[in-house]
């Protein structure tokens, strides 16, 4: 009786994707987020920004100025992670930091110039996107995917 190598048939053996196999909209909608975020970073990183920053500017450019802690909050990062990056997009031009009017013992991150520059070049890259996406669809199936999904993300809440 031969004795198989399991060993070399294992290295052999293609993976098994069991997210695809077992929950293809799952895997379809995480797949199309990997492809967005990958071309957005890639913009950004030709900008300077780097992986998360672009989240701080967004956040940033729909709020105005804010707080560390509520900057934090709002990209849902821990208050360290926060300060790295809004340290390197201060020293890229990209932020500053402020007194707070309503208190002055407190600081408050905005955007400069350069920043919201930045920010308009990658909601640029975002409308390309979308428009990329909905230009395969027709008008009713966008429109039934976009209700589909903002559903199924208030049923999640």
């Amino acid at each position: 009786m031969a004795v198989r190598d399991e060993g070399a048939a294992h290295a052999t053996r293609q993976p098994v994707d069991l997210v695809v196999s077992d929950m293809p909209l799952l895997a379809s909608v995480q797949a199309l987020s990997r492809a967005y975020l990958s071309s957005l970073r890639t913009v950004a990183e030709g900008l300077g920004v780097y992986a998360g920053q672009e989240q701080v500017l967004f956040v940033l450019a729909r709020n105005g100025e804010l707080p560390p802690g509520e900057l934090a909050r709002a990209t849902g990062v821990d208050a360290s992670s926060i300060t790295r990056s809004v340290q390197r997009l201060e020293a890229s031009g990209f932020l500053r930091r402020r007194r707070s009017t309503a208190d002055r013992r407190s600081a408050v991150i905005c955007l400069t110039p350069e920043g919201e520059h930045v920010v308009g070049v990658l909601k640029q890259r975002c409308a390309a996107l979308e428009k990329h996406i909905n230009a395969r669809l027709d008008a009713a199936a966008a429109i039934q995917c976009l209700t589909a999904l903002r559903q199924a993300l208030a049923d999640g809440e």
